[in-house]
């Protein structure tokens, strides 16, 4: 490109020193041609500037190490081509001037006029070249930030390798030092296990011996062992016989006051009474009726006429009626009461009355007495002019 630019220049030179009257039409088209060429290279120099500025090695480690010393060039060789195109641009300026002063036809003019207007896009160019190159020195101030950044990065990066590096040696340090360890402990535990063997040698030693002096004492201490088994049998078999008899023992104390019941209907045979009125009886106060003097059956004696009480001979269920008859007007309410032997309290077990309406009336109930308990009819309520027949009665058995 620098010697196209002299070349160009010597030509320049030579035509402005030549003495000529005007420029022929092909001297002007050399000219054109000239600074078309001068702004496709321009254009061509910018792109490809470009084109490098992007394409430049990003790598963080080749840049910190190179830097931007290659923009750095490249930027200095586009500012001498700068300035060498802006020195032709200018000479072609000036030389434009003269072909004013010196041609002064129409079509001249206009040929002038037009590359005038090819000269100033060629500034417009170049200015837009500068816009780029500007806008190339911020990227490059940008990338510098980059690897600013990058290089931080890179010394963080190293100080964490150099970090772990140590943490690594430390590691190595603690897993060499408990390998000592771990191979002293197993030492240990060898000369603790040969111990031990030794040990365990001697007891199976002093058992064999014990075993051998225990071997003549083995017989009587079998006999003494059947013996305890023996008696053990025999405490076994004591107990089972104490729990059998113990067992007899409830059955018998069950089956006591059965035998005794038996032999007490044994003794007394069938019990049993009724007893009537002997004639009409006219009531005037309450109280026990002891007029049931007409005894029809009395069986084991066990009912008193004088009284008119029936005393029950044995524990036992007993049936109990009491039949009243009234004759004319009148009313009578009579209870039939039972007297505990034990404790004297009395219990009504069956009620009767006659009245106005009712002409006749029995009360029948079923009671358990014991041995010694006493029945009778006693008479609760009676108005006067009350009288009963001889067809009433009072009666009781034995059930079972």
């Amino acid at each position: 490109m620098n010697s196209r630019l002299e070349s160009k220049r010597s030509f320049h030179q030579a035509w402005t020193q030549t003495d000529y009257e005007f420029p022929t039409t092909a001297f002007l088209d050399v000219i054109k041609q000239d600074n078309i060429n001068m702004a496709k290279h321009l254009a061509e120099t910018s792109t490809n500037e470009t084109i490098k500025l992007g394409n430049s090695d990003t790598d963080p480690n080749k840049m910190k190490k190179q830097g931007l010393g290659l923009n750095a060039r490249r930027q200095s060789q586009l500012e001498q081509e700068i300035n060498s195109i802006r020195q032709v641009v200018q000479e072609q300026d000036s030389r434009l001037k003269m072909l004013e002063q010196l041609l002064g036809t129409s079509t001249t003019l206009h040929y002038v006029r037009s590359l005038e207007e090819k000269v100033n896009i060629l500034q417009q160019t170049m200015e837009d070249f500068t816009i780029r190159l500007t806008s190339l020195e911020d990227g490059n101030e940008r990338e510098e930030m980059s690897l600013n950044d990058l290089s931080s990065k890179v010394d963080s990066i190293d100080l964490t390798l150099g970090n772990l590096e140590s943490e690594r040696e430390n590691e190595e340090y603690k897993l060499k030092e408990f390998e000592g360890r771990l191979l002293e402990a197993e030492a240990n535990r060898r000369k603790d296990w040969s111990f031990y063997q030794q040990k365990l040698a001697d007891v199976e030693n002093l058992y064999r011996q014990i075993c051998e002096m225990m071997a003549g004492h083995v017989r009587p201490l079998r006999r003494l062992q059947d013996t305890l088994n023996n008696r053990v049998q025999m405490t076994e078999k004591r107990n089972l016989m104490a729990s059998q008899l113990e067992s007899i023992s409830d059955t018998v104390m069950d089956l006591l006051p059965r035998v005794s019941n038996l032999e007490s209907r044994g003794r007394h045979g069938t019990v049993g009474f009724t007893a009537y009125l002997p004639l009409v009886t006219r009531m005037t106060t309450s109280g026990v009726l002891k007029e049931f003097t007409d005894v029809c059956c009395n069986e084991g004696s066990c009912y008193n006429p004088a009284n008119g009480m029936f005393t029950a001979p044995q524990d036992g269920l007993y049936f109990v009626s009491v039949t009243l008859r009234q004759r004319k007007e009148g009313a009578v309410d009579v209870n039939v009461l039972a007297r505990r032997r034990a404790s004297g309290n009395l219990r009504i077990v069956g009620k009767s009355g006659t009245h106005s309406d009712k002409k006749c009336s029995t009360a029948v109930s079923v009671v358990k007495l014991k041995a010694g308990d006493v029945l009778f009819v006693k008479a609760v309520s009676v108005v006067p002019e009350a009288s009963l027949s001889q067809y009433s009665s009072f009666t009781c058995y034995m059930i079972g």
